[in-house]
């Protein structure tokens, strides 16, 4: 007789591996909740900054400025500060299964130092357009549902993010994107066109593989009607463009140089200011009267983001090896508000200091957000713009 295990010595192994399993399986289930889940509200407090009222929000991706009402995000989470009050979450993201899920988990997006899982651009103060995951959506936030909307042609690994943070939004309420790419094989790159509330979406215009390498941004000038196109990387790739015909044709300010080469523009009056994203960095001034391109000064590091403050002064951030914001006129820089020590990790995002979309119509604040820094991870930070000839944030006096 083959000696063997009977049904009853079996069963209860089996039993104590199910059990097993369930603990395990219940003890996941509970660290995964408490990384997924971000809470309700975000409260603004007390910067200990010298010469300045600042205060600051802990773990939050600045989005848009938009007066009384600013955006952030946490994670795929959602955030509105409403009249200078605290960040209250007001919708989650749903990206499409898979990969993108990973960024539900607060532990990863430390450990990777990748917080801009969102991009949100406000159409209205309930109605929201959200970059994430590969897709956008349509969020409403009256009827508390979200669409998906388009799917994004250039988003994974040996892709791209797909976008940047750059996103247009006309006079008229369309919302124009360019495509952020890092495939090294020749492809094609669009400039995408939302209308009717960012339910219809169609191609505003097409470079031919090999034209642009990927597109860093777009913005709209609304003094002169105007919608400006960022594209890079290699000299040939790079340029500043705009069009006034809804992105159909550009005409170009400059390419072929990497002075042509940036992220962020800013519009001060009858001028065009700009810094570049390159190794050899500049902060230079475009004359649309004249069509002189003048440089200002050298910087000290590459920028990402750059935001106009009125018709004279902007703000312009630093980013890889430097993670500073410097007020900037029209003819060089006024002075260093902010200054964090950069986080250098191999394969981490670069280091930087994020600034908000947007042009709101009045300005009480001016609001900065330090990420993969020693001193953040993520935060923003905010101080009156009273406080804007003598603040410094971060040891910005260094």
């Amino acid at each position: 007789m083959r000696q063997g295990y009977s049904r009853q010595s079996v069963s209860r192994p089996r039993r104590i591996l199910w059990a097993s399993g369930l603990v395990i399986g219940g003890v996941l289930v509970v660290v995964l909740a408490e990384q997924v889940r971000n809470p309700e509200r975000v409260e603004w407090v007390f910067a200990n900054q010298p010469r300045c009222q600042a205060s600051k929000a802990e773990g939050l991706v600045l989005q848009e400025d938009s007066g009384d009402s600013v955006w952030a995000a946490r994670g795929y989470d959602i955030y509105r500060s409403l009249g200078g009050g605290p960040f209250e979450r007001v919708a989650k993201v749903r990206p499409p299964f898979g990969e993108p899920w990973l960024g539900y988990l607060s532990g990863l997006r430390r450990l990777f130092g990748y917080q801009e899982l969102l991009e949100v651009i406000p159409l209205k103060p309930d109605l929201l357009l959200a970059f994430a995951g590969g897709a956008v959506f349509r969020v409403d936030l009256i009827h508390h549902t979200q669409e998906k909307v388009l799917t994004l042609r250039y988003f994974g690994p040996g892709k791209g993010r797909g976008v940047m943070s750059r996103i247009a939004v006309d006079d008229t309420g369309r919302v124009f994107f360019g495509e952020y790419v890092n495939m090294k094989m020749p492809h094609s790159v669009r400039v995408w066109r939302g209308e009717d509330e960012g339910r219809r979406w169609t191609v505003a215009h097409e470079f031919a593989p090999g034209e642009v390498g990927h597109i860093h941004g777009l913005q709209w000038n609304g003094d002169t009607h105007s919608l400006w196109l960022m594209t890079g990387d290699a000299d040939s790739e790079s340029g500043i463009g705009y069009s006034t015909n809804g992105g159909e044709q550009f005409e170009w300010l400059g390419r072929g140089e990497q002075r042509f080469r940036t992220c962020s523009l800013l519009f001060m009056g009858d001028a065009v200011v700009w810094a570049t994203d390159t190794e050899e960095n500049q902060l230079l001034n475009w004359s649309p009267a004249t069509h002189e391109l003048r440089r200002i000064r050298e910087l000290p590091a590459q920028s990402l983001y750059a935001e106009s403050l009125d018709a004279t002064r902007g703000l312009v951030a630093l980013s890889t090896w430097d993670a500073a914001a410097l007020l900037v006129t029209r003819d060089g820089i006024v002075r260093k508000v902010a200054q964090f020590t950069p986080l250098q990790i191999e394969g981490h995002p670069f280091p930087g200091i994020r600034l908000a979309r947007g042009r709101p119509p009045s300005r009480e604040w001016i609001y900065l957000n330090p990420l993969r820094t020693e001193e953040e991870e993520s935060a923003i930070y905010r101080f009156p713009v009273t406080d804007l000839a003598t603040c410094e944030i971060g040891g910005a006096a260094r």
